[in-house]
């Protein structure tokens, strides 16, 4: 299992609860090399599950897609309402069939990886890890 950083989760916190912050176009424009695939694991149920975790530059920000395996069935969902509290930091709102919540992440320096956790509406208190790596070859 990966290790998850510390550092931001003061800052990822306070973002997730008074909203992104204005910062200035020089810290938002790391989000323009973010759109990629990225394969990697989140936590569902009791166990980690392979996943894969697509953002791409929308007209309001980034936005994504996610999928990942539950049994033998595959569980898509989306990314919306992304903001960027701090740099290399992404909150968003995923939504798929279980439900909605947050997803909060902060990217390594190169943009090739992150690390975060995802929990569902009204249960903040309740975090699962998610992680990916940027696909090579993509």
């Amino acid at each position: 299992m990966p290790s998850h950083p510390v550092r931001p989760l003061i800052g990822l916190m306070l973002g997730c609860l008074f909203g992104p912050s204005a910062i200035s176009a020089e810290e938002v424009e790391w989000t323009r090399f973010v759109p990629d695939a990225y394969e990697g694991e989140l936590f569902s149920g009791k166990s980690f599950v392979a996943g894969t975790t697509e953002f791409a530059a929308g007209p309001k920000g980034l936005t994504g897609l996610y999928r990942f395996r539950a049994g033998a069935e595959t569980i898509e969902g989306r990314l919306d309402t992304c903001g960027t509290p701090a740099r290399n930091t992404l909150v968003c709102r995923w939504t798929d069939r279980f439900g909605q919540g947050t997803l909060a992440i902060t990217f390594t320096e190169d943009l090739q990886r992150f690390d975060g956790f995802w929990w569902t509406e009204g249960d903040a208190k309740v975090r699962a890890p998610w992680w990916g790596k940027r696909r090579v070859g993509g």
